[in-house]
């Protein structure tokens, strides 16, 4: 699997990958996904151990008591480091934001006084406060719980990893079929509907390369750069195709 991936950044390689079978391929695209995890994950760790510290340090004194938030009494927004999103603390509101202020904010998080809210897919996901919760959560209470918070976020975002990770190489997936079926109407070039899903599937082992350099350095327009590294590949895959 890792010489194939090696082997999907040079354009020659397609040619031999035409004659992959199916269930190798499906292989290839299920040891991809697993290393998006791996990647995303490593990511993750290093952020949080970078910033966290940061985050917790800037946290207030916040409290439930019977189902409650109860502290702090004025709304307060929590940036999170090194990213667009944010929280919202808001005991006061009535209403929760809608679910197009949740994407146009990047409100990650958003409690009111008996209900914890995030987007979904699905629409807007409400949580109630639990009747147990009667605690009183400090400065110094988040620094002795540091590491069991790195924990539990490290378990969620294992979870999360996959989801990010399947939703990314699926889009990715059709985007560089569309980019080689529009290059066949260009060349004029018949290729097989499963050869050129083939190589849809190995153009992602490029496409996890800008990702993963995306996660730690970020890439400007990283969308159109994709659109655009498809593009290079599937005009040179289709100007040394075999007569």
């Amino acid at each position: 699997m890792l010489m194939g991936f090696l082997q999907s950044f040079w354009f020659p390689c397609y040619h031999r990958f035409s004659r992959i079978s199916a269930w190798k391929t499906a292989l290839f695209a299920l040891w991809l996904l697993l290393v998006g995890m791996l990647i995303f994950n490593v990511y993750f760790i290093v952020q949080t151990n970078k910033q966290l510290p940061v985050f917790l340090k800037s946290l207030p004194t916040i409290s439930f008591a019977d189902g409650e938030m109860t502290a702090p009494l004025t709304k307060l927004t929590l940036a999170v480091p090194k990213t667009q999103y944010q929280i919202i603390l808001d005991t006061t509101a009535t209403q929760p934001p809608s679910l197009q202020t949740f994407f146009d904010d990047k409100i990650m998080l958003f409690v009111s006084k008996s209900h914890f809210y995030v987007p979904s897919v699905a629409g807007l996901q409400a949580q109630s406060i639990a009747k147990e919760w009667n605690v009183n959560l400090t400065p110094q209470w988040f620094k002795e719980k540091e590491q069991d918070i790195k924990s539990v976020l490290q378990t969620v975002f294992f979870v999360v990893s996959f989801f990010v990770m399947l939703f990314f190489f699926l889009g990715s997936f059709c985007m560089a079929a569309a980019v080689i079926f529009l290059w066949q109407g260009f060349t004029q070039k018949r290729v097989p509907l499963s050869v050129r899903l083939r190589w849809a599937v190995f153009l992602q082992g490029p496409a996890l390369a800008l990702f993963a350099l995306n996660l730690f350095i970020s890439v400007p327009l990283f969308l159109f750069a994709v659109f655009i590294l498809f593009m290079m590949y599937s005009q040179q895959i289709y100007n040394t195709l075999p007569e």
